[in-house]
């Protein structure tokens, strides 16, 4: 059971990971600047 809690734990980090790459990604596609915090 923990080790299924920690892996989802990771795979939720991981995926706040990927969606602030992909943020930035796309305020330098559109030549914005990035929201504060991220």
């Amino acid at each position: 059971m923990i080790g299924i809690a920690l892996g989802g734990v990771c795979l939720d980090a991981y995926d706040l990971g990927a969606l602030a790459f992909g943020m930035k990604d796309v305020t330098r596609e559109f030549n914005l600047s990035p929201a504060p915090g991220l």
